[in-house]
C-alpha cells in the first residue's frame, strides 16, 4: 500500500497541521508459538511547536516506512536515530527493537522527547547533544547500553550545516558496529550532497539507493518498492526540478 498521501510534498497544508497521524503495519514474531502476526500502530505527531525540529518531514515519513516494510528488526538490536526531530522513524523502531536511543540538540530534544511521550515510548533513550560533543554519546550509550555500539544508526533530513558533516561522520563511525547498518534519507535540496555521500558509504560492502520521486499532484501512488535501485549515488543525480528524496542504506551484512 502506498504512504504517498502522508507526504507535505503532495500536499502541503499538512506541515501546518497542529497533529499528524501515521500508520504502521508492524510484523513480529510469536517465537513460543512458532507463528507470525502484525500489529497495526498509530503514531501521533504535535507540530504546535513551532520551528523546523517540530515538523515531520517526507524524509522522515519515508525512513519509517523503510524500516517499517524492509528492515527485519529483532528484539535484541540496538538502534540510535541521530536529529531524530519527531522521532517518527525511532517510534517504529521500538515497536521490534528494545534498545532505542535519540539524539537531538538542546533547542530540540524537549519537542523529541514530547512526541516519545505521546506514543508511549518514555523508554526510549536521549541524547542532548550536538555531533562534535563525543563525550555525551559515550556517557548515554554507557547507561542505556551498557556501552554496546549500534546495530543501526538511521537519520532523515540532518544535512544543513556543512561545517557539521565531518562531526556526523566521526559520531556514524564512533557509535556503529562494524558489521551494523546505517540508512539515511534525505531530500534533495539545492545543496550539492554527492562529495558527502562519497565520504559516508566509504567503507561499506553493501549498498542500496532508492531514489523516490514526488510530483506535485495528489495523485501520486507510486510505491518505494518500484523505484530504482542502484549502488552509485552520482548515477541517480539529476538536473532537473523534479523533488526527489533519496534513502541510503548500508551496510556490511548480506542482507541489504
Amino acid at each position: 500500500e502506498s504512504f504517498s498521501q502522508e507526504l507535505s510534498s503532495c500536499d502541503r497544508d499538512r506541515m501546518r497541521f497542529p497533529q499528524r497521524a501515521f500508520d504502521f503495519v508492524i510484523p513480529y514474531s510469536q517465537h513460543s508459538l512458532g507463528s507470525h502476526s502484525v500489529e497495526v500502530t498509530n503514531v501521533i505527531v504535535n507540530q504546535s511547536f513551532g520551528g523546523v525540529f517540530s515538523t515531520v518531514w517526507d524524509a522522515e515519513v519515508l525512513l519509517a516506512h523503510y524500516l517499517e516494510r524492509h528492515v527485519d528488526l529483532l528484539p535484541s538490536d540496538h538502534v540510535m536515530e541521530l536529529g531524530a526531530g519527531t522521532a517518527l522513524a525511532a517510534i517504529v523502531c521500538k515497536k521490534r527493537a528494545t534498545h532505542v536511543i535519540v539524539q537531538e540538540t538542546s533547542l530540540a530534544i524537549h519537542h523529541t522527547i514530547e512526541c516519545l511521550k505521546m506514543n508511549g515510548c518514555e523508554n526510549i533513550g536521549w541524547i542532548e547533544a550536538n555531533w562534535n560533543e563525543k563525550e555525551k554519546f559515550v556517557e548515554v550509550c554507557q547507561d542505556c547500553w551498557e556501552g554496546k555500539e549500534s546495530d543501526y544508526v538511521i537519520m532523515a533530513d540532518v544535512f544543513y550545516k556543512e561545517e557539521d558533516f565531518l562531526s556526523l561522520i566521526n559520531i556514524i563511525h564512533q557509535c556503529l558496529m562494524k558489521c551494523g547498518s546505517l540508512i539515511l534519507c534525505f531530500e534533495q535540496r539545492r545543496r550539492r550532497l554527492e562529495r558527502l555521500m562519497e565520504m559516508i558509504m566509504k567503507g561499506f560492502q553493501q549498498k542500496k539507493i532508492i531514489k523516490y520521486v514526488i510530483p506535485n499532484d495528489q495523485s501520486y501512488q507510486e510505491s518505494i518498492e518500484k523505484n530504482k535501485k542502484v549502488t552509485n549515488f552520482n548515477e541517480l543525480i539529476d538536473n532537473d526540478d523534479t523533488t526527489c528524496l533519496y534513502l541510503i542504506h548500508l551496510s556490511n551484512k548480506l542482507e541489504v
